[in-house]
């Protein structure tokens, strides 16, 4: 039935928009020509880009671009071109043609200009209200780890929490799991992320963008958001004007920490108004080896697929994919307690995304639709045939987002929301009893446009009713759980140049408190405690406030913020002081505090020459038990790294060279909860080089590193082996890429 609701939505919107389109008049164009700011010569080949419809543009032998078909509405687009600063444009098109003509300015650092994340629309990201990193192009490739997690550390703000090298979880700002969001494909990733040896089911190869909203996002996303918001954007589909008809693009990753070998290849293409695209990827690794020693039982196994085809047409563009990831992770036990423990988890998670935005006479449409099934299976040894626990989560979305034309200086967006999700606990242990969850929210985003000075906000609404089934296993008896939500935030931006932004915000978000925390009522086995819920948990409530400082030039960009994050009934596991004398765990029970969080990020890059960069992150995070006038747990050590990086655009056949040393010092943390684990501070040392190559027609890629040059033994604060594992080793990289042209 619920299938059934869900796919009669998708057509009705389907229907309304295409049949809306069909019939309406296209009220203009932008056009115009881009030069080099300082010759005034027209550039050919810039791309225009406009985010927003996935449509984009060249820039002719006369240094002339048009994008025509517009609809009344706001629009963001990007300018890039290699060798230049990107440049970012807001264009308002009511009932004419818009000519902007565009001065470039040389430069080589490559800036992103625009995300999709922060705000209901496209946006330059000086604009963006809440602080933002995106990670695209050469800067992802290079920092491409073996996980989402791991790719993201390197920004400011950002840390992950690990179990080896293969779970790996983002935390931002000190908050993680289900208090970060991660939205994939445009739909939000649902598994089993409430625990901390659970790590998002994402193909770390399919990214072709990753945006990091950092504080509370519940105003678009719903609960769950305290944290920030992880966007991992998926690459267009390709259009008929591409040429050759059918592309390739192989991607070959080695390790050699793990002796791991990973990689991906994709075919893409299309022909006429269908773009399409498939990719199937795959990573097998041994254990990790710590300058002290292996790891025993650490190693990990990867096979993933996908396939998206698409139509996109003068009105819009709708698309559909579908998605599996299926993974094997081992988990190493302390040996002091079990010295040939062997346990690992299979997952598989399979997902369908619809995606549907149409361009109608007066609103511009946006649908997606999403299916997810993950499937959980935990076994206690390497030769067990049956798991001990199996969890498996269904779950169905149906957003749906309309974005009105300008109204005077105003414009924004509506948008409402519907989710359901099953819960199935199938074998004989239990961690969370069966259950059913329905979610309905609506949303109005609002921004004005005052010359200098930009102000957005708006107001949201969730009701989420969630049906728990009996649990003789639990002690649980039937019943239902009903929240209500209202989120809000505020902000403005004041930009009193082309470069310069204040930025200051205020926000709340909600969380809703999980089955296992309510419930839970015996061993984790991935957490080696003895867990206790507390039925009379509610959700938890936060007011952000953000004030920070951004500039973007063509040599120096420059973006410091801070925080202070207040969150009432902050849900938390505490040790009880008592053992369980069946596992000898130590008994942890869920209770709840005023907390609060506070902290400062910093990252500034710096173009010294035209072959000299030098990047700085920084971060300090403190995070208090208000109640009990205690440190709360798992806060991330400050941090400060600095990173050198030369580069030339050719030497000889190969373009685009860079060498890179970066050295990160991260001081020791001793502000812990109880019985927490306090660990040293410590400096790692990373290089790296890179360059492109001319393979057949096409240009390749290389990527050679070396992680922990110096070898040095150290324990990452957020790693949950810390109490007897050391973090990696030395790990010698190599990343390959090769674009191939078929048809």
């Amino acid at each position: 039935m619920k299938s059934v609701f869900i796919c009669a939505m998708i057509v009705l919107c389907a229907s309304t928009a295409i049949g809306g389109a069909s019939e309406a008049a296209f009220v203009g164009k932008i056009s115009g020509v881009v030069l080099d700011a300082e010759t005034s010569e027209p550039l050919v080949g810039v791309n225009i880009y406009l985010p927003a419809l996935r449509r984009g543009s060249t820039t002719d032998l006369h240094g002339y671009y048009e994008i025509a078909g517009l609809h009344e509405g706001v629009y963001s687009l990007r300018f890039s071109f290699v060798g230049y600063a990107t440049a970012t444009q807001t264009v308002t098109i009511v009932d004419r043609d818009v000519e902007l003509n565009i001065s470039l300015r040389p430069s080589i650092l490559q800036l992103p200009s625009i995300t999709v994340t922060g705000k209901p629309q496209a946006t330059d990201i000086l604009l963006a209200v809440q602080s933002t990193d995106v990670l695209e192009d050469h800067d992802l490739a290079r920092t491409r780890g073996q996980t989402i997690g791991s790719t993201l550390e390197h920004l400011a703000g950002v840390s992950t929490m690990t179990t080896g090298t293969s779970i790996s979880k983002p935390v931002i700002r000190g908050l993680s799991s289900q208090r970060v969001v991660l939205v994939s494909d445009g739909i939000r990733q649902e598994g089993q992320q409430w625990a901390d040896e659970h790590a998002p089911e994402i193909d770390v190869f399919e990214a072709e963008k990753i945006e990091v909203v950092r504080g509370p996002g519940s105003l678009l996303y719903g609960s769950d958001a305290l944290g920030g918001v992880v966007n991992i954007v998926m690459p267009d589909l390709p259009r008929a004007t591409d040429s050759p008809f059918l592309n390739s693009r192989f991607t070959l990753n080695a390790f050699s920490n793990t002796n791991q070998m990973s990689g991906s290849l994709s075919l893409m293409g299309a022909s006429g108004p269908w773009g399409f695209r498939g990719t199937v990827s795959g990573r097998d690794a041994g254990d990790i080896r710590t300058p002290r020693g292996a790891l025993s039982n650490s190693g990990v196994s990867e096979l993933n697929g996908s396939g998206t085809v698409g139509l996109t047409r003068p009105w819009g563009f709708a698309s559909a994919t579908a998605s599996r990831f299926s993974t094997r992770l081992e988990i190493h036990e302390d040996p002091a307690i079990d010295l040939g423990a062997t346990p690992f988890q299979r997952i598989v998670h399979d997902k369908l995304a619809l995606h549907l935005n149409a361009s109608l006479e007066g609103i511009r449409l946006e649908t997606t639709a999403g299916w997810q099934r993950n499937n959980r299976r935990e076994f206690e040894e390497r030769d067990a045939a049956e798991p001990e626990l199996e969890l498996v989560t269904e779950s169905l979305s149906l957003d749906i987002r309309g974005h009105h034309p300008p109204v005077g200086p105003v414009f924004g967006t509506l948008g409402v929301s519907v989710s359901h999700q099953d819960v199935d606990s199938r074998r004989e242990e239990k961690l969370v009893p069966n259950s059913s969850t329905l979610d309905v929210a609506g949303f109005l985003y609002e921004e004005f446009a005052l010359g200098m000075l930009s102000i957005s906000g708006g107001a949201r609404y969730d009701h989420r009713s969630i049906s728990i089934l009996e649990s003789s296993e639990l002690g649980v008896a039937k019943q239902s759980l009903r929240y209500n939500a209202v989120s809000a935030s505020l902000g403005g931006t004041f930009r009193p140049t082309d470069r310069l932004a204040l930025v200051g915000a205020v926000g709340t978000g909600w969380r809703s408190p999980t089955s296992f925390e309510l419930f839970a009522n015996g061993v984790h086995e991935g957490t080696a405690t003895y867990e206790i819920g507390n039925a009379s948990l509610v959700p938890e409530r936060s007011v952000n406030v953000d004030i920070g400082l951004r500039y973007v030039a063509p040599s120096l960009v420059i973006q410091t913020t801070y925080f202070v994050n207040s969150i009432d009934d902050y849900i938390y596991s505490a040790p009880t002081g008592q053992i369980d004398s069946a596992s000898t765990f130590p008994v942890y029970h869920f209770d709840q505090a005023r907390a609060r969080l506070h902290g400062f990020e910093l990252s500034a890059r710096v173009q010294l020459t035209g072959w000299w960069q030098v990047h700085l992150i920084g971060d300090w995070i403190r995070g208090d038990n208000r109640t009990t006038q205690q440190p709360l747990p798992l806060m991330p050590a400050p941090k400060i790294s600095l990173e050198s990086q030369l580069e030339a655009e050719s030497w000889g056949a190969l373009k685009h060279l860079h060498v890179n040393v970066k050295a990160t010092v991260v001081s020791s943390q001793d502000r812990v909860a109880p019985l927490e684990t306090r660990t040293g501070g410590y400096t790692l040392v990373d290089c790296s080089m890179g360059f492109e190559f001319p393979l057949a027609d096409r240009m390749a890629m290389m990527h050679l590193g070396i992680e922990n040059v110096l070898n040095r033994a150290y324990t990452h604060h957020l790693n949950r082996l810390k109490a007897f594992a050391l973090n990696p080793g030395r790990n010698v990289t190599v990343r390959l890429t090769i674009p191939l042209s078929i048809v």
